[in-house]
């Protein structure tokens, strides 16, 4: 931060007494260090929130008086520093664009790219990732022309977090390369590490794991003391996880343990050692030994109130036990589970509503201002107008009048007979409008509604990164569909489900949404992965959630569901399915499991009822299939009747060795042909997946 310098009577290290009583001093510039200095004593502690928010108006407050553009620039940045400390971002916001406009004035550059940054930073708090981008560029272009090569660096390391938080890590990656090739010039070795360890979590997230081991052993050679070592082999470890190298993992993670029983500290990284050796244990069916790392662990979280690592473990803890046969104990770590699942949940939403008021705030805001130009620029145009009407309005009249007695009299008894037809034309064209515009605002909403379901449902090229050959056909029967389908990575399974929710078109949409945001948080909040576990949870959440209306027996809402967990060694799947079979065929034939009747939401866990489970072990060149029953019940053919299941099983079985896409155009056309000039009965939803 900027400072005035050369006020002997103000030390920073004086006492907040002392400063106080320099407040009194008569010398304007000794009153402005000495709250200077208060200020920034005050933000150190957050019990002293209101008084370094008090300090710092009273440090504008003094710039002002002493009339100095520099003095009163330092403070808004001082005001600024404390409102954003304090989470005040709004305020922090008004208070850097007030020194940003008084350097640029000033032509002030060296300051100007760190005042940048710092706005910069405050947008990225809010998520408004376009201004924050905004004043990061223009910090970086400052920055590299004063040759501020450590700003620079910093800024482009920024602008890759900001590419990583929207996805786009080829950009991310792009941008910590250039951070990496100025902190390479400064020969930093602390801000080497840091470029290549976040390079390495780049590539990591592209999956792209050769290059991101390479980059960790890049970081490796800057490592400068026992911590970073410690935080470089935990990285190393994860991302040998993440690449399917167990016993390498392994074997990095047990280093980790070994260096701290020899030293005797940094406890936490113990903890998170345990916690990978306990998932690698439990990948490779060992849960005795993933259950002894896994209850290590969890103490320390415990003790240290972790709740989200709390969890973690609990999960994988729940998954030995269940393992082992010790079904009790498993049910009783999994309750832990639920309930620390609504805590997150809970600290997740007060975060978030938090930060949506601040975004909300700054947006009201900010339209306020564009709203008041507006009107502004519209009240100088109508000066402008009004002046030059004034100079013609008397022609104007004088030429109005003469043309509109001269046109009355021709005009008079034609217009008596056209006046009626007028109205009605006028009245017809109108009517016609309204209907035109209702129907083009129904057709954006769908479209609108259209865009959300893309948001939700898998891409066919996600899939074809888990699965070496598949196929999806999705025909909503209006313009969206009820139907959706969805994959998740599991650790050490992929979950993939096929749901069909009530109705299509619109309310299927609706209900669609609703379905998939029960199904996430059963799965990703709750941990869940066993199929039959996810639907018994899934019915028991929609009858809580049908009996909290007025009237239930008016809310319809069902989802049927097939869904399946299949290992990351593809050897094995675990099944199940609500009124719908899921077939697995090979070169054994067709093996179908039966779909229960149980409706979702209706089931009576006091009476013992349970969705079954299914497990079956897989082969390479095994297909299995999950689908919905609008094929199935599709009329079409010369007799106007349904398609039915061994048509439909004989579609499959005489395709059984085609590729996945070939296998999609065979039942495409099959689909067409069948269903001919009849109406499409419901939406259509065929999942094919090759192990």
């Amino acid at each position: 931060m900027h400072g005035q310098g050369g006020h002997g009577q103000v030390n920073r290290q004086m006492s907040i007494e002392d400063l106080h009583g320099l407040l009194n001093s008569v010398e304007d510039t000794v009153k402005l260090e000495a709250c200077k200095a208060l200020v920034l004593k005050y933000t150190l502690d957050d019990i002293y929130q209101d008084s370094a928010l008090l300090y710092s108006n009273k440090l504008v407050d003094l710039a002002k008086v002493i009339g100095d553009q520099k003095s009163l620039e330092d403070s808004y940045f001082v005001r600024g520093y404390v409102n954003t400390k304090f989470n005040n971002i709004n305020e922090a916001i008004d208070n850097y664009d007030s020194s940003i406009s008084i350097l640029r004035t000033l032509g002030d550059s060296a300051d100007l790219s760190a005042r940048l940054l710092n706005l910069a930073s405050c947008y990225y708090y809010i998520e408004q990732m376009e201004k924050a981008m905004e004043f990061f560029s223009a910090a970086l272009e400052i920055s590299l022309k004063i040759d501020d090569k450590m700003t620079a660096a910093r800024i482009h390391n920024n602008i890759g977090l900001i590419f990583g938080f929207t996805g786009n890590h080829k950009k991310s990656i792009e941008n910590f390369n250039k951070s990496l090739a100025l902190k390479k010039e400064l020969n930093d070795t602390l801000q080497l590490y840091s470029a290549y360890m976040n390079l390495a979590d780049a590539y990591a997230l592209l999956e792209d794991y050769n290059n991101a081991i390479l980059n960790l052993k890049k970081a490796q050679m800057c490592l400068n003391n026992l911590e970073q070592k410690l935080t470089w082999r935990m990285g190393y470890a994860e991302i040998l996880y993440k690449k399917g190298d167990l016993i390498q993992a392994q074997t990095v993670y047990q280093s980790v343990l070994d260096s701290i029983r020899l030293i005797g500290r940094y406890h936490e990284f113990e903890a998170r050692a345990n916690l990978g050796l306990a998932k690698i244990y439990l990948d490779i069916d060992k849960p005795d030994l993933s259950i002894h790392h896994g209850s290590k662990a969890l103490v320390y979280f415990e003790n240290n109130d972790i709740i989200s690592d709390q969890r973690d473990i609990l999960k994988i803890l729940s998954a030995c036990h269940y393992k082992l046969y010790q079904f009790k104990e498993s049910k009783k770590l999994m309750d832990r589970v639920l309930i620390l699942n609504d805590s997150i949940h809970s600290k997740k939403m007060n975060e978030q509503l938090q930060r949506l008021q601040v975004k909300y705030d700054f947006e009201q805001k900010d339209y306020a201002l564009k709203l008041l130009q507006i009107e502004n620029e519209l009240k100088e145009e109508r000066i402008v107008n009004q002046s030059k009407a004034s100079k013609y309005l008397l022609l104007g009249l004088f030429s109005v009048l003469i043309i509109a007695l001269l046109l009355y009299s021709q005009n008079r008894l034609r217009r008596k007979s056209t006046d009626e037809m007028r109205i009605k034309q006028d009245l017809i064209s109108f009517q016609k409008n309204q209907i035109e515009k209702e129907k083009n605002r129904t057709l954006e909403s769908i479209h609108s509604a259209l865009d959300v379901q893309k948001v939700i449902l898998t891409t066919e090229e996600e899939l074809a990164n888990k699965f070496s050959d598949v196929f999806i056909i999705y025909y909503p029967k209006d313009i969206i569909s009820g139907d959706f389908y969805w994959t998740f990575d599991a650790g050490y399974a992929d979950i993939v489900a096929l749901v069909d929710c009530t109705g299509h078109g619109v309310p299927g949409a609706l209900t669609s949404m609703l379905g998939f945001n029960l199904l996430e948080r059963v799965i990703k909040e709750y941990g869940v992965i066993q199929p039959n576990f996810i639907l018994n949870i899934l019915s028991r959440e929609m009858a809580r959630m049908l009996a909290n209306r007025n009237e239930p027996q008016k809310v319809h809402f069902g989802m049927e569901i097939s869904i399946c967990a299949i290992s990351k060694k593809r050897d094995k799947i675990h099944l199940a399915s609500t009124n719908t079979p899921i077939y697995i065929i090979n070169k054994h034939g067709l093996n179908e499991f039966k779909s229960d009747p149980l409706t979702l939401g209706k089931m009576d866990f006091k009476n013992g009822e349970s969705y079954s489970h299914h497990e079956s072990k897989l082969e390479p060149g095994d297909m299995v299939y999950m689908f919905t029953d609008g094929y199935i019940d599709q009329m079409g053919g010369p007799n106007r009747r349904k398609f039915y299941y061994q048509p439909f099983r004989d579609l499959l079985m005489g395709n059984i060795m085609k590729p996945c896409e070939a296998q999609k155009g065979v039942l495409e056309e099959s689909f067409k042909k069948w269903k001919g000039t009849h109406e499409q009965t419901d939406d259509i939803s065929v999942l094919g997946i090759r192990i």
